[in-house]
């Protein structure tokens, strides 16, 4: 008798180019089955939105990759500035007596790191220079006077490196949004396309099944396990133990063992966090975690923990 898998229509969880490959799949098959009387009534709402999804992952991809190459340029530009500051604060007491004149530069406190302040000061500086030309600027101020007007330059180079930031990040910010909903909305009708497909075939072995892209990939929910988590640790002072994210995850497992020989392992902790609190008390102790869908993951390297007091 052959055994039957009925799966219910539950979320499809993979990362989002995942899911894209996923999807590009079921397009190229339902190609290949376009003459198939009863597959493309089925089909005919999820068609359309397969290209947008994978059209605004990839545009947000592009996005989030141009925000990470503007953040390099704005962060590029913070520090000239204020490096340039922090030397005309130090060069101006050494050639003038005035005690107010730091104070009227807006250089009479320490240059802070925070980029608006930095441009607080650097706008006051470059209002008083600008008031000293009167057209020229006075001759004792010749010395520092190059210095003065990079300050002016440096600070629009800023504020424009700073603008196309934060337009990058909108633009990013635009383009997840619009992915996530079509993410939404192609995983709505692929489930239901999914959920015929599985009523019509439950055997998992059926050989019209195994040659749909569900009954190839992850994407029927017959998953391969998820791969052990990295970056087991666990920290004696906080009792906390903690793991890096595994993808696809709806969430995960730890246990504890003292026993060097026959591990005999003893459930701590089931939830979605990335770490937890638990104390075993004195003694050497060894830990493992593992991820889990509908199916279990594969179990972490073991971390032994020793807790003196």
């Amino acid at each position: 008798m052959a055994t039957t898998y009925k799966k219910a229509r539950d979320s499809l969880i993979l990362a989002d180019n995942d899911l894209k490959n996923f999807l590009l799949g079921i397009a190229m098959y339902a190609t290949d089955h376009a003459a198939d009387p009863d597959f493309y009534p089925h089909y005919a709402d999820l068609e359309p939105l397969i290209p947008l999804f994978a059209d605004n992952y990839d545009d947000y991809m592009g996005k989030k990759l141009n925000e990470g190459e503007k953040s390099s340029s704005f962060q590029a530009t913070i520090e000239p500035l204020r490096q340039l500051m922090i030397g005309l604060r130090r060069l101006i007491p050494s050639l003038f007596k005035d005690d107010l004149l730091l104070d009227d530069f807006g250089l009479s406190e320490t240059i802070p790191s925070d980029v608006d302040k930095i441009l607080t000061k650097a706008h006051i500086c470059n209002i008083f220079w600008a008031s000293l030309h009167t057209p020229d600027a006075p001759p004792e101020y010749l010395p520092i006077a190059a210095k003065l007007d990079s300050v002016a330059v440096l600070t629009t180079a800023l504020e424009t490196a700073q603008a196309v930031y934060a337009a990058a990040i909108r633009a990013r910010e635009d383009a997840q949004n619009l992915k996530d909903v079509s993410r939404t909305n192609v995983l709505r009708e692929e489930r239901g396309m999914f959920s015929w497909y599985r009523g019509l075939y439950t055997d998992p072995q059926d050989e019209f099944w195994t040659a749909t892209p569900w009954g190839k990939s992850s994407g029927g929910g017959s998953s391969e396990p998820l791969p052990a988590p990295e970056g087991v640790g666990y920290d004696v002072p906080s009792r906390t133990g903690s793991f890096d994210e595994v993808i696809g995850a709806v969430g995960y497992t730890a246990q504890v063992s003292e026993n060097l020989e026959t591990y005999d392992w003893t459930e701590i902790y089931k939830g979605q966090d990335l770490s937890f609190v638990y104390d075993p008390g004195v003694g050497s102790w060894f830990f493992r975690v593992r991820a889990y869908t509908d199916i279990v993951g594969v179990w972490s390297d073991l971390v032994e923990v020793v807790i003196a007091q």
